[in-house]
């Protein structure tokens, strides 16, 4: 499972992350294509499974704010879980975002 996230900012355009596991969590700028190079944002602890702090990676290398909507969208393939899943939607909620889960294959 990977996981696309969605932050509306209300003005448009929408800001679109990705959080792939290759085989650690990589946060993806939207529209990437894929090649490590390109990772907005790669956590420090290299583990296969998502922990508190990746999300906080991905503020601290973008200009993204709190106080957003976030969607998240769930696909099948890849190397996530329900339980890194769960982490991340825990994570947004303590940094003053307001996660919603959008669609799940």
């Amino acid at each position: 499972m990977y996981f696309t996230l969605l932050f509306e900012s209300g003005e448009g355009p929408t800001e679109i992350y990705e959080l792939v596991f290759h085989p650690s969590p990589v946060w993806f700028k939207g529209g990437s294509t894929g090649l490590l190079d390109e990772a907005v944002c790669i956590p420090s602890h290299r583990g296969p499974r998502y922990v508190m702090g990746d999300f906080r990676c991905l503020l601290d290398n973008t200009g993204i704010e709190g106080n957003r909507n976030v969607g998240i969208v769930c696909h099948d393939l890849g190397h996530g879980n329900e339980e890194d899943l769960n982490l991340l939607m825990s994570e947004i909620k303590s940094e003053g975002f307001s996660p919603q889960l959008m669609f799940r294959n």
